[in-house]
Protein backbone atom coordinates (compact mmCIF):
# COMPACT_ATOMS: atom_id res chain seq x y z
CA UNK A 1 0.00 0.00 0.00
CA UNK A 2 2.85 2.38 0.45
CA UNK A 3 4.16 2.17 -2.96
CA UNK A 4 0.82 3.09 -4.41
CA UNK A 5 0.73 5.81 -2.42
CA UNK A 6 3.93 7.10 -2.82
CA UNK A 7 5.53 6.81 0.41
CA UNK A 8 7.78 4.99 3.03
CA UNK A 9 5.82 2.40 5.18
CA UNK A 10 6.93 3.67 8.36
CA UNK A 11 5.20 7.47 7.15
CA UNK A 12 1.91 5.44 6.26
CA UNK A 13 1.87 3.79 9.06
CA UNK A 14 2.54 7.24 11.42
CA UNK A 15 -0.31 9.13 9.29
CA UNK A 16 -2.61 6.08 9.84
CA UNK A 17 -1.96 6.15 13.55
CA UNK A 18 -3.59 9.95 13.53
CA UNK A 19 -6.44 9.34 11.58
CA UNK A 20 -7.17 6.97 14.27
CA UNK A 21 -6.38 8.73 17.32
CA UNK A 22 -8.25 11.81 15.67
CA UNK A 23 -11.34 9.27 15.68
CA UNK A 24 -11.46 10.05 11.49
CA UNK A 25 -10.37 5.89 10.69
CA UNK A 26 -10.99 2.48 12.48
CA UNK A 27 -8.49 -0.08 12.77
CA UNK A 28 -9.81 -3.79 12.39
CA UNK A 29 -6.92 -5.55 13.95
CA UNK A 30 -8.89 -8.81 13.98
CA UNK A 31 -7.12 -10.95 11.01
CA UNK A 32 -3.62 -11.51 10.14
CA UNK A 33 -3.43 -8.07 8.14
CA UNK A 34 -5.33 -5.30 9.76
CA UNK A 35 -7.69 -3.09 7.70
CA UNK A 36 -8.55 0.55 8.24
CA UNK A 37 -11.70 2.15 7.10
CA UNK A 38 -13.30 5.36 7.55
CA UNK A 39 -15.07 5.71 10.93
CA UNK A 40 -18.39 6.31 11.87
CA UNK A 41 -18.38 10.36 12.06
CA UNK A 42 -20.61 12.67 13.46
CA UNK A 43 -22.83 14.88 11.46
CA UNK A 44 -20.99 17.66 11.89
CA UNK A 45 -17.35 15.85 11.11
CA UNK A 46 -19.37 13.91 8.27
CA UNK A 47 -20.05 17.71 6.73
CA UNK A 48 -16.47 18.88 7.21
CA UNK A 49 -15.29 15.57 5.47
CA UNK A 50 -17.56 15.83 2.44
CA UNK A 51 -16.45 19.42 2.03
CA UNK A 52 -12.53 19.07 2.11
CA UNK A 53 -13.36 15.83 -0.55
CA UNK A 54 -15.24 18.18 -2.74
CA UNK A 55 -12.23 20.87 -2.70
CA UNK A 56 -8.92 18.45 -2.76
CA UNK A 57 -11.03 17.11 -5.78
CA UNK A 58 -11.58 20.30 -7.16
CA UNK A 59 -8.49 21.84 -6.35
CA UNK A 60 -6.16 18.86 -4.84
CA UNK A 61 -2.70 21.39 -5.52
CA UNK A 62 -4.44 24.19 -3.53
CA UNK A 63 -5.54 22.15 -1.17
CA UNK A 64 -2.21 20.30 0.02
CA UNK A 65 0.07 23.89 -0.21
CA UNK A 66 -2.65 25.32 2.53
CA UNK A 67 -2.44 22.33 4.79
CA UNK A 68 1.27 22.01 4.14
CA UNK A 69 1.27 26.16 5.13
CA UNK A 70 -1.00 25.20 8.46
CA UNK A 71 1.39 22.68 9.17
CA UNK A 72 4.08 25.06 9.96
CA UNK A 73 2.50 28.02 11.48
CA UNK A 74 2.45 27.09 14.93
CA UNK A 75 6.09 26.68 14.91
CA UNK A 76 6.63 29.65 13.39
CA UNK A 77 4.06 31.85 15.80
CA UNK A 78 5.96 30.28 18.21
CA UNK A 79 9.77 31.51 16.93
CA UNK A 80 8.15 34.68 16.48
CA UNK A 81 6.79 35.34 19.92
CA UNK A 82 10.78 35.79 20.47
CA UNK A 83 11.57 37.91 17.67
CA UNK A 84 13.11 41.44 19.06
CA UNK A 85 11.07 44.21 16.80
CA UNK A 86 11.88 47.89 16.57
CA UNK A 87 9.99 49.85 19.22
CA UNK A 88 9.68 47.34 21.99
Amino acid sequence: MAGLIQTPLDHAGNHISSLERRGLLRIDRTEATPRCGLALLAPDRWSLMSRLLALYNERPVTLIKWAYARAQDPLRAFADAFRIRKGE
